[in-house]
């Protein structure tokens, strides 16, 4: 799966863990292109520049720095 570990409580025999689940794709038959995942997403990896690819079609954007 495509999860981290965000919080880790307890004791031992006792854990509570609270995990978050990233989305793991994008549907591109639901895709628009609008890049509202993009400019959203927590990740802290998300590049400065994105591509969208929907079909053959390919976008770029390069954010303004």
């Amino acid at each position: 799966t495509y999860a981290e570990v965000e919080e880790v409580s307890g004791y031992v025999g006792n854990f509570k863990v609270k995990i978050r689940k990233k989305a793991r794709y994008v549907d591109l038959d639901k895709c628009t292109g609008c890049g509202d995942c993009w400019a959203n997403c927590p990740s802290p990896t998300v590049p400065a520049q994105r591509v969208i690819r929907k079909g053959d079609l390919v976008f770029n954007q390069k954010e303004a720095t």
